[in-house]
């Protein structure tokens, strides 16, 4: 830029100092009154290819990516060339920031060398060899002239080495589709998922001669890829592509001769609908996307760009798979931070597989310590592979009373249907047939842990974390995270719940249990509130009935229709979260911890 504004103020310096000159010949002429000669007038400076760029408010973005190199050649007078010289709002579609190694290249193409052609010895089908080295080609439609598909705007704008011709639109023909998407703004976003997915050089192959429909950045903006896969974004880029070129007129012609409506092969092996609607508009896949017939027929060396408002979906990845349903529904936002951390996200997400999953909602996990589970990958896995079976789709019709599924945990998971509801281990399915790509999700209203053990289950709820605790303390662990001391049924646990424990034990004004208040005989009150056998709390008797407790006294139980209360004489603690199954039995909730006799 410099280097064109020194030649401009040369020739201005140059043209002073012959004015100057010249005055002074005319003094001297004025003493010889003998000579009877004048001297000639001094010409005018030329006028340049580059004086016209840079001096052209229409062309100030073409003379800021001149390169001083070519904005001197453009300045020689001793060559002729023909400029077709892009308008500042022909440049606005583009971006070449950063991209300075192909800015002097793409110049180049819209420079002819050697002649300067004026816009009446154009022909229709008239070619010129560019300085970049590749051949533009002339067309002429109803007295307009166009250059590789710009139209000249402003012919013949000459100058004392040439003619410039003003055009409406960058010449990139001669570039690839990949380099087009690169430097149209519109398109950075998908030339940046092309790159990212590492198929740049197919969209740069001479040998990949494609129609692109591009969608534009505002596409991907309102786009979720996030619950696709590597191969399946490369699939998506893919579905945006035909084999061969077919420009806008092709399309609309194979539109007008199938009633409006036409599918054709994509290079990802799906077909793709276009239609086109009442207004004129056409569409694809039903109203995916649109076609912006205003981007159309972007030609490159290897195929033919066309601009589309929205991204296009092959009809095997439109429906999500089982993680893409979790991922993208905010009903199962913990659901889905559980499986990102342990990586099941990504088994799910495998098209190749069919799974059932039965899927706690948030709600579901609100009872429960998710913080815990977290910290805990390995028990967290297991959970989860609780609730999904793999190797079948089992919708709700497949389902029947009594069935069980081998589940990627490894137990067995149980269905029980009652009065038309569907039960999976005791939680109800309250969304069946949720359809994935790669099989079924069912929502479910509790998380599936009946093939944890008691101590587990106390531990992972929230409200039974003070009893974990002092479990724990007491050095309890083992013998209630077994079946029994008698080895067979299993045992059951009358568990209090926080609050119980905190005005039992004299809470802190932290809510805190303080180590001073728990009494030294804290392991024989634990196992006082566990009995050596299992009762649901259907099969509490209606009558008093007194059973004996691991610790060696009884605890009397009974039951007044669907309310169980335990030592009615005394504490008369009331179960208030009834069967709560475990691996090794059941736990009741209850509102008091009970006292030994």
């Amino acid at each position: 830029m410099q280097l064109r504004q020194s030649l401009s103020s040369l020739r201005r310096w140059g043209a002073g100092l012959g004015v100057g000159l010249l005055a002074f010949a005319l003094i001297l002429t004025g003493c010889d009154s003998d000579s009877g000669m004048d001297d000639p007038p001094e010409p005018e400076p030329a006028t340049t290819i580059t004086d016209v760029v840079t001096s052209t408010d229409d062309l100030s973005t073409l003379a800021d990516v001149l390169s001083d190199d070519q904005a001197e050649a453009l300045d020689d007078t001793s060559t002729t060339f023909t400029v077709f010289a892009p308008s500042n709002t022909a440049f606005e579609p583009y971006d070449f920031s950063g991209r300075e190694g192909l800015v002097a290249p793409v110049v180049n193409y819209h420079v002819v060398q050697g002649a300067a052609v004026t816009s009446d010895q154009l022909s229709d089908g008239d070619t010129f060899t560019t300085l970049q080295g590749d051949q533009i080609e002339v067309t002429l439609e109803d007295g307009n002239v166009f250059v590789e598909g710009a139209q000249v705007t402003t012919p013949d704008v000459e100058a004392d080495n040439g003619v410039a011709h003003v055009i409406d639109d960058v010449l990139l023909t001669n570039r690839t589709a990949g380099e087009r998407l690169q430097v149209t703004s519109a398109t950075e976003s998908l030339f940046q998922a092309v790159d990212n997915a590492g198929l740049a050089s197919a969209f740069n192959s001479p040998d990949n001669v494609w129609t692109t429909f591009a969608p534009e950045n505002e596409a991907f903006e309102n786009a979720d890829l996030s619950g696709f896969s590597d191969s399946e974004i490369q699939e998506i880029l893919q579905y945006h592509t035909l084999d061969g070129v077919t420009d806008s007129g092709a399309l609309l012609q194979l539109l007008a001769d199938n009633g409006g409506e036409v599918s054709v092969p994509t290079n990802q092996g799906e077909d793709v609908t276009v239609t086109e609607q009442g207004d004129g508009s056409v569409v694809f896949n039903g109203g995916q996307a649109t076609l912006n017939l205003d981007r159309v027929d972007q030609r490159a060396s290897n195929g033919i760009i066309h601009q589309i408002d929205g991204l296009l979906i092959p009809p095997s990845l439109a429906e999500p798979t089982v993680a893409g349903i979790v991922a993208n529904n905010d009903d199962f936002s913990t659901l889905n931070t559980a499986l990102d951390a342990t990586g099941l996200d990504a088994t799910l997400d495998d098209r190749a597989a069919t799974f059932t999953a039965f899927a706690p909602a948030d709600a579901s996990f609100a009872p429960y310590n998710v913080d815990f589970l977290i910290d805990n990958p390995m028990l967290l896995e297991e959970v989860l592979g609780f609730h999904v079976v793999q190797g079948a789709a089992a919708f709700a019709d497949d389902l029947s009373d009594g069935d069980t599924f081998t589940t990627v945990q490894g137990d067995d998971v149980e269905i029980t249907i009652d009065g038309g509801n569907i039960f999976v281990e005791g939680a109800q399915v309250t969304t069946a047939d949720v359809e994935a790509a790669n099989g079924v999700v069912h929502v479910v209203d509790d998380v599936l842990l009946t093939n944890r053990d008691a101590v587990e289950r106390a531990t992972v709820t929230s409200d039974f974390s003070i009893l974990a605790d002092l479990v724990d303390t007491a050095n309890l662990a083992d013998a209630l995270s077994g079946p029994g001391p008698d080895g067979e049924d299993g045992i059951t646990v009358f568990a209090p719940t926080n609050q119980a424990f905190l005005e039992a034990l004299d809470a802190n004004d932290n809510g805190e249990i303080d180590d001073s208040e728990i009494p030294s005989n804290a392991a024989d009150i634990l196992k006082y509130h566990v009995l050596d056998d299992v009762f649901f709390a259907a099969d509490v008797p209606t009558t008093e009935t007194a059973l004996p407790t691991l610790e060696g006294s009884d605890a009397t139980v009974v039951r007044s229709g669907s309310d169980v209360a335990i030592n009615p004489n005394s504490e008369n603690a009331s179960v208030i979260a009834p069967d709560v199954e475990a691996s090794n039995g059941v736990i009741h909730g209850i509102d008091t911890v009970l006292q030994i006799p």
